[in-house]
Order: structure tokens, then C-alpha cells, then sequence
């Protein structure tokens, strides 16, 4: 994702730190007696090692004296302190232990002082560095949600900031653009020019990625206000302040824009401009922005070898599929087909990896989610069982009482024995209740994790079918531009044939899915079994490999059966394509046979293919199941056929005695 994963992870700490100073300044309040003192020496001490090792035991210090004495200024202004020590060292523990005490506390006095939104802050920013970017935007909606909650304008800005640098990062600039723009509004009521240029060179990637130009435009005016503020500062302020390196980003986007716009002329002038404000000390959050431009820049004039160069300097550091896509596109202008596929094959693979890693660390995170709600009704089972303990426990007693009073009553003796067998045989039967409900619950924890085996294993196989078609399609789509009017045809066809692949897995699944449903029901109707059998045949006839002969026989012309027509269709189709598809010569022949004596008709589809091991014949109406991986298909044909054999009161089988390819037989019942 070109230059922002290198510049948004090198600005962030920049970034904290500065949230750090606007949340904290002016937080302490003191005591005159000598417990304020304390209190102030250590809150100067814990600054003079600030983002040391010592810092640490004087906030410790500082927590405990401050807690005890009820100095809540210093005990939260310590508390966030340790947050961002232990943010900026990436310990993810101890960051949450600190956060869950300042959680603790709050929650008690029933207040938000601002070190919740400091730690808020601290969990985004760490989140966001280690690319959990999923739990990183969770945070950044609380932060937002709380803001908007407790009015608090600093926080909206930050939080619209980091869902900005999230939406960024994982390639949905559209909503970044929207975030950021929300964030710089918001600045318009603060004087903070610094804040806004750590924000317009993010808002900036994304508007070129979305070829808004015109944004670009005002927006690098306004970064060029923003810094002509920042140099009318104060020598110190101004000293201290990286304008070279800000001017560097400032005059790259000028040349992104104009390589953009094709002004050769403007882009010239820039960069004849733009390495007087370079300088190789820079980190690479500025340096890969610079040679990124500069690529650009020679792609654009066609100085492919000093552009190959540029951009080799950008994997160097940031090795994404921006610039691995351009090197691509350099390389095909430059003639060098061989290397450009090449370095084509390496950029599906690093988006193939990107999207697995993206897909496991969300299917981690939904598992954890399930975990959490297992354990959650486990507990809701145990407080159950107990009130269920309790009341029978209540009713025991009762039964104790009522027995000792009926004892004392002996005029009332024989009512009492039966009372007391009564109760004996409801108990009873409420433990053989008990023992039932148990098994029942066993048998339905049981049921609930093979269905959650199925679902897992379900998805893992439909991702795979569905990203080879969908890697075809976007491989050679981004082919064609180049590509002379043979290989166009050509190209054209291998999308064509795999978005028809990646069209029928679709409707296969919605079929599977519609199928097997509680709410699905055959419609029957009078059928002419001979005009479905010839309309089934006719569907296929176009894939029928050359040399093959479809061929149709019926022992009763034109016999009417009360059934489902599109769905017999239905299965016909699929086991009449299943035969297409592995006979390559020989015949295919569709055949129906009426039995009057068992009231039902016999359908068989026979090929002369390459057949089916016996101990293939059972496993191939699984789902996903396939004889041979390189014939095209994703194995859902079969299953899909079988479930509709039996919603119609029928069977589907393999003849295990034909051994000359494949016969598959369908028995219909007749209807009533």
C-alpha cells in the first residue's frame, strides 16, 4: 500500500507524544502540607527521566502517595504517564493492567477525568503499529463515542484521526478522506498548525489514491499555510520543528500531483526544487515519500532504468504493493515482459498473503468472540442449576415441615402417607427430568461444535474456490491494457470462462444453501418426463467435448410424473454436466425406465469417461469432493443433486457394477 504503512508508523509516535502534552498539560493540584510536597518532587522527578527507566518508579511512587492522600490531579496524571511509557515499549500487558486501574477508579467515583481518553489513545496507537487494525478501529469508535458523550474536542479530533489512518491502512481511502476531513474541521476551532500537518499528508495519500485532484490542489495549500505558520513561530519553537523534512513531503505531493495532471513542465520545475529539502539523514517516512515521487516523475517521462532505481529505493523500505505495482508497470513499458511477470507473480502473492493474514486474524478474533460467549452461557447454565439447587432445596425443607406436622397429626396419618409417596414419585420424575435434560443439552453441545466444524471447514473450502477465479480474473483484467488483439481475445476468454466458474460456484452455494433449509418445499405438477429429460440434454449440449455422442432412451415415450419439473431439470443438468466433464470421447446417454410394479421410475446418466473408484462412489456427494483436482469445478454439482433426489422422496446412487466409465441412477417414486 505504497508509502503510508512506512509514513503513518513513523509519524505515530510524533503523534502520541503530542496528544500526551495537550491532554496533561496543567493537571496537577497540590496540597501545602508535606504530602504535597512528596507529590511534587516525584511529578518532577518522573519529568526529568522522561521516557527512561527511571521514569517508572517515580510514577509507581507518585500513584501510591497520590492515592492514599486523595490527590486525584496527580494520581491520574501518573496513571497516563505509565500508559505511554508502556506504549511506546509496545507491552501490550502492562499497558492494560494501567488502563484497568484508571477503568476501576473512574467507574468508582464516577467520573472521566481525561486520563480515559489518554489510554483510549495509547490502545489505538498500539493497535495500529503491531497491524491489528480491526481492534484498533473498536478503540477509536469508543475514544469517539466517549468525546462526543463528554464533548471533548481534542478527543473527537484524535479519534476521527486514527479511524482515518485505520480505513488508510486497509485500502478504504474513500472513508479515510471523510475521517481526516472531519478531523481538520475540527482543527479550524484550535490553532494548531502543527497538528494539521501531521494530518494533510495522510488526507493527501488518499486523495491521490482516489484521483481527486482538485482536493490535492487545496489541500497542499493549505499545508503550505500551515507551515508558513509554523516558520513565523519563535526561533526555539521554529528550531525545534522538522520544516525541511515537512517541506520535502510538501514539494512530493506537488510532484505527485503534477505527474498526475501529466504538466511536464511543472513537474520539471519541482524537481529541480525538490533535493535542495532532502536530506539522506531523513527517516524513511519521509525518504520513501521522496523517491516514490521520483519514480513517478521518470515512469512519467520514460526514463525507465533511473525509475526502476527510485523505485527499488522505495521496496528497500517499503516493500507493498503500491510500489510493487508500479515497478510492474515500469517494467512492461520498459519491454521487460519476463521481469514483469515476474515481479507480478510477487505482488499477488505479497496481496494473497496480506488477505490470508487479514482473513486469519479475523477469524482468531471471531473465535475468541466465541469462546467468550461459551463461557458466558456455561455460566448462565451453572447460576441456573444453582436456583434450580436452591428452590428444590426450598421444597425439600417444605416437604420436612409438612412431614413433622403430619406426624404430630395422627388423625391425619393416612392423607399424610399418601402426600408423602406423592411427593417421592414427583421427585423422581423430576430427577429422571433432570437426568434427560442433561443428556439433551450434552447431545446439543455436541451438535453445536460439528455444525461449528462444518461451518469452519465450509468457509476455508469456499474461500479457496472462490479466490482462484477471482486471482485469474484481476491478473489477466490488469493484462489487457497491454496486451495486442490475439492475446485480448485470449485474455477475454480465460475472464469470461472464470467468472462463468465463479458464477455457477455462487448459485451452487445459494442452491445448496436454499435446499437444505427448513423453509424450502418441491412444487408438484404433471411432468412429460420425456420433454424434461430432452430439455435437460439440450442445456449441456454446447459443452459436449468433440467426438462424444449424447444419446437419450426411454422405455415409456412422453409417461407423465406428478414431480418438481425444474428441479428433476436440476438434477438431471448437474449429473449430465458431471458426465461432460470427464468423458472425453465415447457416449453420454440419458435413460428413463418406468416401474409400474414398485410404482417409480428409474433414471440413469451413463458415460463412457474415465469412471469412479469404488471407494470414491460414496464420497463424491460430499461437498467439495472431487476425483480429480485438475478437472475444473468446485465439487458442489454432486451433493446439490443428491439433496435434491431426496427432497423429492427419491435415491441417488453410483452403480458400482459398471465399470466402462460412470453410471449414476436416480430412483423417483411415483406420487400419490
Amino acid at each position: 500500500m505504497k508509502e503510508r504503512h512506512i509514513y503513518v508508523k513513523g509519524v505515530l509516535i510524533v503523534f502520541c507524544l503530542f496528544l500526551t502534552d495537550l491532554y496533561g498539560s496543567c493537571r496537577t493540584d497540590g496540597k501545602t502540607d508535606d504530602a504535597g510536597e512528596r507529590l511534587k518532587a516525584l511529578y518532577e522527578l518522573s519529568r526529568q527521566n522522561w521516557e527512561t527507566p527511571m521514569e517508572v518508579p517515580y510514577l509507581k511512587s507518585l500513584v501510591e502517595l497520590a492515592g492514599e492522600v486523595d490527590s486525584m490531579g496527580y494520581y491520574y496524571s501518573a496513571l497516563s504517564s505509565l500508559g505511554r511509557y508502556y506504549c511506546n515499549i509496545n507491552r501490550l500487558d502492562s499497558l492494560t493492567y494501567w488502563g484497568n486501574m484508571v477503568d476501576s477508579v473512574t467507574k468508582a467515583r464516577r467520573e472521566t477525568p481525561l486520563a480515559k481518553f489518554d489510554f483510549l489513545n495509547y490502545y489505538c496507537r498500539y493497535y495500529l503499529i503491531n497491524g491489528e487494525y480491526e481492534l484498533a478501529m473498536n478503540e477509536a469508535v469508543m475514544l469517539q463515542m466517549l468525546s462526543k458523550e463528554k464533548n471533548n474536542m481534542t478527543g473527537l479530533i484524535s479519534s476521527n484521526e486514527y479511524l482515518g489512518l485505520v480505513y488508510l491502512l486497509i485500502g478504504r481511502d474513500s472513508d479515510a478522506v471523510t475521517a481526516f476531513e472531519e478531523a481538520l474541521d475540527l482543527l479550524k476551532t484550535k490553532s494548531k498548525p502543527d497538528y494539521e500537518l501531521q494530518i494533510i499528508p495522510y488526507l493527501l495519500i488518499a486523495y491521490l489514491h482516489l484521483d481527486e485532484l482538485d482536493h490535492v490542489k487545496s489541500t497542499l495549500a493549505r499545508f503550505e499555510e500551515s507551515l508558513q505558520k509554523i516558520e513565523s513561530y519563535k526561533s526555539d519553537i521554529r528550531e525545534n520543528y522538522p520544516i525541511k523534512a515537512k517541506k520535502c513531503l510538501l514539494y512530493a505531493n506537488y510532484l505527485n500531483l503534477y505527474v498526475a495532471e501529466k504538466n511536464l513542465p511543472k513537474a520539471r520545475e519541482t524537481v529541480s526544487l525538490l533535493p535542495s529539502y532532502m536530506d539522506e539523514s531523513m527517516g524513511p517516512d519521509v525518504t520513501s515519500v521522496y523517491d516514490l515521487a521520483m519514480a513517478r516523475y521518470y515512469f512519467f517521462i520514460k526514463d525507465y532504468p533511473q525509475a526502476l532505481r527510485e523505485i527499488d529505493k522505495v521496496l528497500a523500505v517499503d516493500y507493498s504493493s503500491e510500489p510493487l505495482k508500479l515497478k510492474v508497470d515500469i517494467l512492461k513499458a520498459a519491454g521487460r515482459t519476463d521481469e514483469a511477470l515476474k515481479q507480478y507473480a510477487e505482488l499477488l502473492s505479497l496481496v494473497e498473503q496480506t488477505n490470508v493474514t487479514a482473513f486469519t486474524r479475523q477469524l482468531n478474533q471471531l473465535r475468541m468472540l466465541h469462546d467468550l460467549n461459551d463461557k458466558k452461557m456455561q455460566e448462565q447454565k451453572l447460576l441456573y442449576q444453582k436456583r434450580q439447587l436452591s428452590e428444590k432445596q426450598l421444597q425439600l425443607t417444605a416437604s420436612i415441615l409438612v412431614s413433622c406436622i403430619l406426624l404430630v397429626l395422627l388423625y391425619v396419618l393416612f392423607r399424610y402417607s399418601n402426600r408423602t409417596r406423592k411427593l417421592k414419585n414427583d421427585l423422581q420424575v423430576e430427577r429422571e427430568t433432570l437426568i434427560e435434560t442433561t443428556e439433551s443439552l450434552r447431545v446439543a453441545k455436541e451438535q453445536a461444535e460439528e455444525s461449528n466444524r462444518l461451518k469452519t471447514s465450509f468457509v476455508a473450502n469456499i474461500s479457496h474456490e472462490i479466490r482462484t477465479p477471482l486471482n485469474a480474473i484481476v491478473g489477466f483484467a490488469d493484462l489487457l491494457q497491454d496486451a495486442d488483439e490475439a492475446e485480448r481475445n485470449e485474455y477475454l476468454k480465460i475472464i469470461k470462462n472464470n467468472t462463468d466458474m465463479l458464477l455457477g460456484l455462487v448459485n451452487d452455494v445459494l442452491d445448496l444453501s436454499r435446499l437444505e433449509s427448513d423453509s424450502f418445499s418441491v412444487i408438484l405438477e404433471d411432468c412429460d418426463l420425456s420433454e424434461c429429460c430432452q430439455n435437460a440434454q439440450e442445456r449441456i449440449r454446447h459443452r459436449v467435448q468433440p467426438g462424444v455422442k449424447l444419446g437419450f432412451t426411454a422405455s415409456d415415450d412422453h409417461f407423465i410424473l406428478k414431480t418438481d419439473d425444474l428441479r428433476l431439470q436440476q438434477l438431471l443438468n448437474n449429473l449430465l454436466s458431471n458426465a461432460v466433464k470427464f468423458t472425453g470421447q465415447g457416449e453420454i446417454n440419458l435413460d428413463y425406465r418406468v416401474d409400474r410394479e414398485n410404482r417409480q421410475v428409474v433414471f440413469t446418466v451413463t458415460d463412457t469417461g474415465c469412471g469412479i473408484p469404488l471407494d470414491k462412489q460414496e464420497v463424491i456427494f460430499d461437498r467439495f469432493a472431487k476425483v480429480n483436482e485438475f478437472i475444473p469445478g468446485a465439487g458442489l454439482g454432486l451433493p446439490i443433486a443428491r439433496t435434491i433426489a431426496i427432497r423429492l422422496g427419491g435415491t441417488l446412487t453410483v452403480d458400482p457394477d459398471y465399470d466402462k466409465g460412470a453410471r449414476f441412477i436416480f430412483v423417483h417414486p411415483f406420487g400419490e
